[in-house]
Protein backbone atom coordinates (compact mmCIF):
# COMPACT_ATOMS: atom_id res chain seq x y z
CA UNK A 1 0.00 0.00 0.00
CA UNK A 2 2.85 2.27 0.65
CA UNK A 3 3.61 2.28 -3.25
CA UNK A 4 -0.44 2.92 -3.81
CA UNK A 5 0.07 5.91 -1.47
CA UNK A 6 3.40 7.11 -2.92
CA UNK A 7 2.28 7.07 -6.27
CA UNK A 8 -0.76 8.86 -5.32
CA UNK A 9 0.56 11.61 -3.78
CA UNK A 10 2.92 12.01 -6.71
CA UNK A 11 0.03 12.58 -8.77
CA UNK A 12 -1.50 15.52 -6.42
CA UNK A 13 1.15 16.86 -5.83
CA UNK A 14 2.25 17.34 -9.47
CA UNK A 15 -0.79 18.04 -10.79
CA UNK A 16 -1.75 20.56 -8.09
CA UNK A 17 1.35 22.32 -7.32
CA UNK A 18 2.67 21.98 -10.96
CA UNK A 19 -0.40 24.05 -12.08
CA UNK A 20 1.03 26.96 -9.75
CA UNK A 21 4.59 26.87 -10.97
CA UNK A 22 3.42 27.16 -14.79
CA UNK A 23 1.13 30.05 -13.52
CA UNK A 24 3.92 31.99 -11.71
CA UNK A 25 6.17 30.74 -14.31
CA UNK A 26 5.10 33.05 -16.81
CA UNK A 27 5.21 36.01 -14.47
CA UNK A 28 8.35 35.03 -11.84
CA UNK A 29 10.99 35.99 -14.01
CA UNK A 30 13.79 34.88 -11.39
CA UNK A 31 12.38 31.68 -10.57
CA UNK A 32 12.84 32.98 -7.00
CA UNK A 33 8.64 31.65 -6.20
CA UNK A 34 8.39 29.19 -8.35
CA UNK A 35 12.19 27.60 -6.77
CA UNK A 36 9.99 27.48 -3.13
CA UNK A 37 7.33 26.19 -4.96
CA UNK A 38 9.47 23.10 -6.31
CA UNK A 39 11.01 22.51 -2.64
CA UNK A 40 7.74 21.98 -0.98
CA UNK A 41 6.62 19.30 -3.40
CA UNK A 42 10.35 17.87 -3.05
CA UNK A 43 9.10 17.88 0.77
CA UNK A 44 5.45 16.72 0.21
CA UNK A 45 7.16 13.58 -1.88
CA UNK A 46 9.52 12.51 0.32
CA UNK A 47 7.34 12.69 3.23
CA UNK A 48 4.77 10.71 1.37
CA UNK A 49 7.56 7.95 0.93
CA UNK A 50 8.38 7.53 4.11
CA UNK A 51 12.28 8.26 3.50
CA UNK A 52 14.25 9.69 6.40
CA UNK A 53 16.63 12.12 5.07
CA UNK A 54 20.07 12.71 7.29
CA UNK A 55 21.83 15.44 6.41
CA UNK A 56 25.54 16.09 7.31
CA UNK A 57 27.94 19.01 6.47
CA UNK A 58 24.77 21.82 5.41
CA UNK A 59 26.85 24.23 7.11
CA UNK A 60 29.88 23.84 4.83
CA UNK A 61 27.26 25.28 1.98
CA UNK A 62 27.58 28.56 4.09
CA UNK A 63 31.27 28.50 3.87
CA UNK A 64 31.24 30.88 0.85
CA UNK A 65 29.76 33.88 0.06
CA UNK A 66 28.51 33.35 -3.44
CA UNK A 67 24.83 33.17 -4.07
CA UNK A 68 24.68 30.32 -6.14
CA UNK A 69 26.10 27.52 -6.29
CA UNK A 70 26.38 23.98 -8.07
CA UNK A 71 25.76 20.97 -6.35
CA UNK A 72 27.44 17.69 -7.48
CA UNK A 73 25.94 14.56 -6.50
CA UNK A 74 26.28 11.09 -7.26
CA UNK A 75 22.92 9.46 -9.37
CA UNK A 76 21.73 5.55 -8.04
CA UNK A 77 18.17 6.14 -7.56
CA UNK A 78 15.15 8.37 -8.62
CA UNK A 79 14.78 9.60 -5.03
CA UNK A 80 17.79 11.95 -5.58
CA UNK A 81 16.49 14.53 -6.84
CA UNK A 82 13.76 14.59 -4.23
CA UNK A 83 16.45 14.30 -1.51
CA UNK A 84 18.45 17.10 -2.95
CA UNK A 85 15.46 19.63 -3.33
CA UNK A 86 13.94 18.86 0.01
CA UNK A 87 17.33 19.30 1.89
CA UNK A 88 18.12 22.25 0.64
CA UNK A 89 17.31 25.39 1.15
CA UNK A 90 18.24 27.11 -1.80
CA UNK A 91 16.19 27.80 -5.66
CA UNK A 92 17.66 24.94 -7.80
CA UNK A 93 17.29 23.91 -11.09
CA UNK A 94 18.61 20.76 -13.20
CA UNK A 95 19.66 19.17 -16.15
CA UNK A 96 16.99 16.94 -17.23
CA UNK A 97 16.84 14.47 -20.01
CA UNK A 98 14.33 15.59 -23.30
CA UNK A 99 12.05 12.64 -22.75
CA UNK A 100 10.25 14.35 -19.31
CA UNK A 101 9.59 16.88 -20.87
CA UNK A 102 6.73 16.14 -22.91
CA UNK A 103 4.83 14.61 -19.54
CA UNK A 104 1.66 16.91 -18.96
CA UNK A 105 2.43 18.66 -15.70
CA UNK A 106 5.79 17.41 -14.68
CA UNK A 107 7.29 18.53 -18.07
CA UNK A 108 5.68 21.44 -17.90
CA UNK A 109 6.26 22.41 -14.21
CA UNK A 110 10.35 21.55 -15.20
CA UNK A 111 10.15 24.59 -17.75
CA UNK A 112 8.64 26.71 -16.10
CA UNK A 113 11.12 26.39 -12.76
CA UNK A 114 13.83 26.50 -15.30
CA UNK A 115 15.07 23.13 -15.91
CA UNK A 116 17.30 22.81 -19.13
CA UNK A 117 16.64 20.06 -21.24
CA UNK A 118 19.37 17.59 -22.30
CA UNK A 119 19.30 15.34 -25.33
CA UNK A 120 21.75 12.27 -24.34
CA UNK A 121 21.81 10.84 -27.89
CA UNK A 122 23.23 13.35 -29.54
CA UNK A 123 26.43 14.90 -28.53
CA UNK A 124 26.20 17.91 -30.50
CA UNK A 125 23.35 18.68 -28.78
CA UNK A 126 24.58 17.95 -25.29
CA UNK A 127 27.07 20.10 -25.88
CA UNK A 128 24.35 22.96 -26.85
CA UNK A 129 22.89 22.15 -23.64
CA UNK A 130 25.79 23.04 -21.35
CA UNK A 131 25.90 26.50 -23.27
CA UNK A 132 22.48 27.14 -22.45
CA UNK A 133 22.96 25.83 -18.58
CA UNK A 134 26.05 28.52 -18.38
CA UNK A 135 23.84 31.69 -20.39
CA UNK A 136 21.35 30.59 -17.60
CA UNK A 137 23.21 30.48 -14.39
CA UNK A 138 24.98 33.52 -15.38
CA UNK A 139 21.80 35.59 -15.59
CA UNK A 140 19.84 34.51 -12.52
CA UNK A 141 20.20 33.45 -8.38
CA UNK A 142 19.29 29.91 -9.13
CA UNK A 143 22.16 27.49 -7.88
CA UNK A 144 21.99 24.78 -10.40
CA UNK A 145 22.13 20.14 -9.27
CA UNK A 146 24.46 18.15 -11.45
CA UNK A 147 24.83 14.62 -12.02
CA UNK A 148 28.40 14.27 -13.58
CA UNK A 149 27.89 10.38 -14.04
CA UNK A 150 24.97 11.25 -16.60
CA UNK A 151 22.89 8.52 -15.58
CA UNK A 152 21.63 6.61 -12.29
CA UNK A 153 24.21 3.31 -11.41
CA UNK A 154 22.44 0.09 -11.22
CA UNK A 155 24.31 -0.94 -8.23
CA UNK A 156 25.03 2.37 -6.81
CA UNK A 157 28.84 2.34 -7.32
CA UNK A 158 29.80 5.47 -8.48
CA UNK A 159 30.26 5.88 -12.18
CA UNK A 160 32.91 7.92 -14.40
CA UNK A 161 32.15 11.31 -14.63
CA UNK A 162 31.25 13.40 -17.84
CA UNK A 163 33.43 16.51 -17.95
CA UNK A 164 30.63 18.71 -19.73
CA UNK A 165 29.20 20.07 -15.99
CA UNK A 166 33.01 20.97 -15.04
CA UNK A 167 33.38 23.08 -18.03
CA UNK A 168 30.36 25.02 -16.93
CA UNK A 169 31.49 25.04 -13.56
CA UNK A 170 35.04 26.38 -14.91
CA UNK A 171 33.34 29.10 -17.19
CA UNK A 172 30.76 30.47 -14.89
CA UNK A 173 33.88 30.47 -11.45
CA UNK A 174 31.05 29.18 -9.52
CA UNK A 175 32.12 27.06 -6.91
CA UNK A 176 31.39 23.33 -6.42
CA UNK A 177 29.66 21.63 -3.96
CA UNK A 178 30.17 17.72 -4.20
CA UNK A 179 27.10 15.95 -2.48
CA UNK A 180 27.71 12.23 -1.69
CA UNK A 181 23.53 9.98 -1.69
CA UNK A 182 24.19 6.73 0.65
CA UNK A 183 21.36 4.15 0.61
CA UNK A 184 19.24 5.45 -1.96
CA UNK A 185 19.57 2.98 -4.45
CA UNK A 186 18.40 0.23 -1.86
CA UNK A 187 15.34 2.21 -1.79
CA UNK A 188 14.23 2.68 -4.81
CA UNK A 189 17.06 0.67 -7.06
CA UNK A 190 17.25 2.01 -10.90
CA UNK A 191 15.26 -1.05 -12.27
CA UNK A 192 11.98 -0.74 -10.30
CA UNK A 193 9.38 1.63 -9.46
CA UNK A 194 8.83 0.50 -5.84
CA UNK A 195 9.73 2.46 -2.92
CA UNK A 196 11.19 1.56 0.33
CA UNK A 197 10.85 3.29 3.54
CA UNK A 198 13.74 3.63 5.23
CA UNK A 199 17.15 6.32 5.96
CA UNK A 200 19.09 8.18 3.76
CA UNK A 201 22.36 10.00 3.91
CA UNK A 202 23.36 12.61 2.65
CA UNK A 203 27.04 14.50 2.99
CA UNK A 204 27.80 18.16 1.79
CA UNK A 205 31.59 18.43 0.91
CA UNK A 206 33.38 21.36 1.47
CA UNK A 207 32.95 23.97 -1.84
CA UNK A 208 36.14 23.58 -4.19
CA UNK A 209 36.09 26.91 -6.04
CA UNK A 210 36.56 27.07 -9.40
CA UNK A 211 37.86 31.01 -9.85
CA UNK A 212 41.53 29.80 -9.94
CA UNK A 213 40.43 26.71 -12.57
CA UNK A 214 41.18 27.09 -16.13
CA UNK A 215 39.49 24.73 -18.82
CA UNK A 216 42.71 22.58 -19.38
CA UNK A 217 42.40 21.92 -15.77
CA UNK A 218 38.94 20.14 -15.96
CA UNK A 219 40.14 16.73 -15.60
CA UNK A 220 42.15 18.03 -12.09
CA UNK A 221 38.57 19.54 -10.88
CA UNK A 222 37.05 16.67 -11.83
CA UNK A 223 39.10 14.09 -10.32
CA UNK A 224 38.73 16.33 -7.23
CA UNK A 225 35.34 15.95 -7.16
CA UNK A 226 35.14 12.58 -7.74
CA UNK A 227 37.42 11.29 -5.12
CA UNK A 228 35.18 13.55 -2.49
CA UNK A 229 32.10 11.97 -3.54
CA UNK A 230 33.26 8.48 -3.43
CA UNK A 231 35.31 8.86 0.03
CA UNK A 232 31.80 10.38 1.92
CA UNK A 233 29.23 7.35 0.24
Amino acid sequence: MKIVWFYFNLLIATVFLGTIVIIFGLIDYRKKYVGIIARFWAKWLIKASFVKVEVKGYEKIYKTKFPKLIFMANHSSALDILIILSSINHNIVFLAKKQLFPIPFLGWAMSAIGCIKVDRENKDKAKESVDRAIKQISNNENSIILFPEGTRSENGILNKFKKGGFILAIRTSIPVVPISIKGANILNKKTSYSIQSGKVEMTIADPIYTVNYSEDKKEELLNRCYLTIKENL
